[in-house]
Formats: structure tokens, sequence, C-alpha cells
């Protein structure tokens, strides 16, 4: 059956509730969609970037643009009340909230330039970005309760990749300046910021563990590319790969009890596992082409990898316990970007249409199959799902 594109009106309402959507399905009846089936993306149709919403579970899709107008880069809020995107077009442009219950929109910041990746903190109250000034890179801050926007990181140097702490406090991010590259600690209730690497190696891609005590970081300071461990409280860092290949860009299971991350020690680059109790590192993809972009599955059994092995990019999943690879799209066309639902149900991803465009693919686990979630003839990205 097609899905049938719901542009919002004024007078369209959806009651006090945002974790459960009130949908019009096709028969006319109103029903509850769960919202672990609920994902947010950007699509391009007529030049600008509208932003959508679309139900898997009930194959639906909403255009939100006649209330929001033009934008793209959606993010949810961590309790799922707000949409957080890049206004463009006509209207004054910048980053704004939209909240879905009470259809209203909050401008958060003005016209700053190039405006990137911003991450909500998790308690919902603050939103970190990128903005290039002066060919320099900040990071700001909006406190969405005060509507202060605060400039984290100094003056000199270009500062990326900023990361919250679970429990908000802390904004972790990485300075460059010259060949010098550093990871700070902004405490966003003293608006303090301290250097904690402090070392003339390149320290970069930190990384917070789920109970917020540590920080994983990629480090050069051995002479090769390794993955330290920093604890917050004491300050003590650990090695936690030392091998002579390199290894880079951890990643954190749910529960933080294992790390993923890639590494040459088999001689191209897979993707492994530490066991951080019992230091055991395994090779999970074991494959000579290149495989990356892993994401955990919700409950830690899977890990999400994209690769090329047979000769065009797929999504795969390999299931820890048993070490069973899954090609899970198994098509002809380039299948990326993916990413999992709350529930570890759904995943979404992105794959060549026929117009020369991108579409926007759901993949249910539950029921082994694929349905496409974006408009035929757009060309659509950033796929982002409510928590």
């Amino acid at each position: 059956m097609p899905h049938l594109i719901l542009a919002l009106s004024a007078k369209w309402s959806l009651g006090s509730t945002t974790v459960l959507w009130l949908l019009v399905l096709l028969t006319g009846q109103v029903e509850q969609a769960n919202s672990s089936s609920v994902l947010a993306f950007e699509s391009r149709c007529k030049g600008f970037s509208e932003i959508f919403i679309a139900d898997a579970a009930h194959n639906l899709i909403l255009n939100l643009s006649r209330i929001i107008g033009f934008g793209d880069r959606p993010r949810w809020s961590p309790d799922g009340e707000k949409l957080l995107f890049r206004s463009i077009g006509t209207r004054n442009q910048g980053l704004y909230t939209f909240d879905i219950a009470r259809r209203t929109l909050t401008q958060i910041t003005g016209n700053l330039n190039s405006i990137r990746v911003p991450e909500w903190s998790p308690d919902a109250a603050k939103i970190a970005f990128i903005s290039v000034q002066n060919d320099q890179v900040h990071i700001y801050v909006a406190d969405l309760e005060s509507g202060a926007l605060i400039q984290v990181g100094g003056e000199t140097g270009s500062d990326y990749d900023p990361q919250w702490s679970p429990d908000s406090l802390w904004l972790s991010f990485t300075s460059i300046e010259g060949d010098s590259s550093e990871i700070y600690l902004w405490n966003s209730v003293t608006r303090q910021t301290q250097n904690i690497t402090n070392h003339p190696a390149r320290d970069v891609y930190a990384r917070w563990s789920p109970d917020g005590s540590r920080l994983a970081f990629m480090t050069n300071r051995d002479g090769r590319s390794e993955i330290y461990a920093l604890e917050i409280a004491s300050g003590e860092l650990t090695n936690l790969t030392n091998h002579p290949a390199s290894d880079a860009e951890p990643i954190w299971s749910p529960d933080g009890s294992q790390l993923a991350f890639y590494s040459e020690r088999d001689g191209l680059s897979d993707i492994f596992v530490l066991d951080l109790a019992s230091g055991t590192i395994t090779n999970v993809s074991n494959h000579p082409v290149w495989e990356g972009y892993v994401n955990w599955s919700p409950d830690g059994q899977f890990l999400m990898f994209e690769s090329a092995r047979n000769g065009n990019f797929e999504i795969y999943l390999v299931e820890l316990a048993s070490g069973a690879i899954t090609n899970v799209t198994n098509h002809i066309a380039e299948d990326r970007n993916s990413t999992w639902s709350p529930d570890g149900r759904w995943i979404a991803f992105d794959t060549p249409g026929i117009y020369g465009n991108r579409l926007i693919y759901v993949y249910d686990m539950m029921a082994d199959s694929l349905t496409a979630v974006s408009p035929e003839r757009c060309y659509s990205s950033e796929p982002d799902w409510m928590p």
C-alpha cells in the first residue's frame, strides 16, 4: 500500500501527548503510533530541503513544511517533545526548535555561519553546535531556559567534536591550534574550561562511557594511534589497546562493558571488540575490504556496520555471541548511513532512487521486511529516530 503524505495545517492537532502520535490512516480512523517506529528526516524536493516525519509501522509520512518552512538536519530532543532543525530559505536562518504538541516554533540562534552538528544535552536543556566564524571553527552552547548563547573554548584555534556527558554537566571537545590537538572539558554550571589531556601528542575523538565516569579517546602519544581511557574523577590514564598497529574511533557498548574500534592489527582495517573486564580483543568483521560506520544495537547484542565485501556497500549485522554476520540490505545499490531505532527493531538507511536521488528505507528486524518511507522523487537524508 503506498504511503500517505499528510501536510500539517494550522488546524492539525496532536493533543497533549508527544510520546504517542495521533495519525490519520487511509481509512480515516485515528490510531496511536508507537514512538519507536517514528523518525524525522530531510528531503530536497523543490530546491530547498523540507523536514518530514515518518511512521514506519503505519507507512505514513508527514510534511512539516507548512508549519516550520524549509529546513534541514532534524534532531529529536531526548524527551521526544521537540525537533531541532536548521532553518533555510526565506525565514530568518539559524537553529530553531519545533514543539510537536503545541505546534510552536522557537528561534535558538541568528544566522551564524555554517552551523553544523547540533547536539542536544541529555536533559534537553541545552544545545551545542559548531559555527565557522572568521575562518575559525567555534563551539557554542544555547541555554534554552535563559536564552543565553555561550561560546565554548578560546578565541584562537579551532574547536570540534562537542560531546555531552550523560548527566549533561560536561561538554567534551577537541581543540586544534597549529600542530597541537587537545581534549577539553567545559562545565555547563560554572562555564569553566579545562584541558584534560595536556600533552604534545594529538589527542582526538573523545567519547563518554554510558555512566559518565570515563572518556575513551584516540592519541598518538606512543608513536602510533592508540585508544586510551581517562577516569574523570582521578585523571588516571590507561592504554586500552596497546598494539603496534593503528587503533581508532572507540565506540562504547550500551552497558559500558565493551568498546568497538577499528584496527589494522590483522593487516587491514577491521572492526574489533574489546571486553574491558577480561581485556580480550576479538576481530568481529575479519574481511580484507574496508568496513566502517559501526553502531551498537540498543541491547548490545549486535554491531551494525557498512561494508563493500560483496562489491558494493551493504549494511551488515554481526551477532556478537555467535559471530554470525548477516547482510541486511542485500541489494545492488549502495546502502549507507544506517541508524538503529531506540528499541532495536528498526534500522533506517539511505539508498539510491531511480531519479538520481536517495531514498530512506526502514528494515524491520522482527518482520524481516524493507519499506521506503521517503518521497519517491526527492533526495532524502539525515534520518533521526524519535526517542
